[in-house]
């Protein structure tokens, strides 16, 4: 069920809403764990200190400057502010509706912590996980297909660079926005990639494997939409919709695990990569070793909230209490 909204007034030219979440939300924290766990792009604009968010954002086939402000004197509410960049005309109700939903999947807003907690409340271990990090909650990307590109240009090449590659797929393929002295950054859209040539990657410094997949995924996904449809992704198994993820080329298991977690998001995955490995072999494994089943079983426990099993996780490892 989609998260409702307050009544929309028009505020200097834009729309304006109010979200609210559950019990235990905390919008500023939210905001600010965006760029401290990774999952920003170069869309989004983060002063923490503030608690504001603001980026371009694909909205009904437009592009509007969306602005999330925590709001000061209730922590569960955020303020969402649309505006359309270069034009007098206003976000529709339709905008904004799509907006708060976005928001609410980008920080689980519409989560009930209590379910969480009995979910993990299994063993010593997810004991352990609630005592140290709950009622925190996982933040993700902005979208799978967002989630998707960051992960295949990402990795294996230094941030730096791959900042560098962003840029040259969104100048090229994507959407520039200016507004208020800001340049924001849209990723191409699986449409927009389309026309993308491998060469002309390549020679703009994109390895020959990335290019291969950029050129590929595309195709691949516009040829079986409703296989490859994300919003549908979001009510399906977890574990099937990875599977499902990994028959796209260049999809492997940690991008696949990732995207589903972070990017659909979907609230019952577990990344098995060799930092979670770490974390969990000393717990489940047997003779100092954790295989592909044994870590499935185990972390199965937690179902249906493992995506936040495993974020706690990722926590415990870097010791972030």
């Amino acid at each position: 069920m989609a998260i409702q909204h307050d009544n929309i007034i028009t505020v200097d030219g834009k729309l304006q809403t109010v979200i609210h979440g559950t019990r235990y939300f905390h919008a500023k924290n939210a905001i600010r764990a965006v760029d401290n766990t990774g999952a920003y792009t170069l869309s989004d604009f983060i002063d923490g200190d503030r608690g504001i968010l603001e980026r371009p954002l694909h909205v009904n086939d437009k592009v509007l400057w969306v602005t999330l402000h925590a709001v000061d004197d209730d922590d569960t509410a955020v303020m969402i502010t649309a505006d359309i960049p270069d034009s007098d005309d206003l976000p529709t109700t339709e905008d904004i509706t799509f907006i708060a939903e976005w928001a609410n999947r980008r920080f689980w807003m519409d989560i009930e912590l209590k379910d969480v907690e009995q979910a993990l409340d299994k063993d010593s271990y997810g004991d352990e996980l609630i005592a140290r990090f709950f009622p925190i909650r996982p933040v993700n990307y902005g979208g799978p297909w967002e989630a998707m590109l960051k992960s295949i240009i990402h990795a294996q090449i230094f941030p730096g660079f791959a900042k560098r590659l962003d840029e040259y797929l969104c100048k090229r393929f994507g959407t520039v926005v200016d507004y208020n002295g800001k340049t924001g950054y849209l990723y191409p859209t699986v449409e927009d990639l389309i026309t993308a040539d491998p060469d002309e990657l390549i020679d703009a410094k994109f390895s020959h494997q990335k290019a291969d997949f950029l050129t590929t995924l595309p195709r691949q996904i516009l040829d079986d939409l409703s296989t490859y449809d994300f919003e549908d992704m979001c009510s399906r198994d977890g574990d099937e919709v990875v599977k499902t993820l990994k028959t796209l080329r260049g999809v492997g298991d940690w991008t696949a695990q990732n995207v589903a977690m972070r990017g659909l998001p979907h609230p019952d995955v577990f990344i098995d990569e060799k930092t979670t490995r770490k974390e969990l072999t000393p717990i489940y494994g047997e003779k100092d070793k954790l295989g592909k089943k044994l870590f499935r079983e185990s972390t199965a426990r937690f179902s249906p909230y493992r995506t936040f099993a495993c974020f706690y996780t990722y926590m415990r490892h870097f010791s972030t209490d």
